[in-house]
């Protein structure tokens, strides 16, 4: 169990730096397919991108489709 939460944390972590760096480089409209192929980790991420829609990260804009609003490193601890 503690293996699949370091897991989680570690996709958390590494979407949050994608996301920053997206962003940054390259605008703010996004689907979850551009960050991964695989239907379990989309599935992860969907979940994930309701949490950053309540902190003001993300607007979701249809089924997987969503804009980043805001940088995920202004609020970095509170959203891991």
């Amino acid at each position: 169990m503690r293996q699949m939460a370091k897991t989680y944390r570690k996709m958390k972590e590494e979407f949050l730096y994608k996301l920053e760096l997206f962003y940054r480089n390259f605008g703010s409209d996004w689907s979850i397919e551009d960050f991964s192929s695989d239907r379990n980790v989309q599935e992860f991420l969907k979940n994930y991108l309701l949490v950053l829609e309540e902190k003001g990260i993300v607007e979701i804009i249809e089924n997987n489709k969503f804009r980043i609003t805001n940088l995920p490193s202004s609020i970095m601890s509170s959203i891991l």
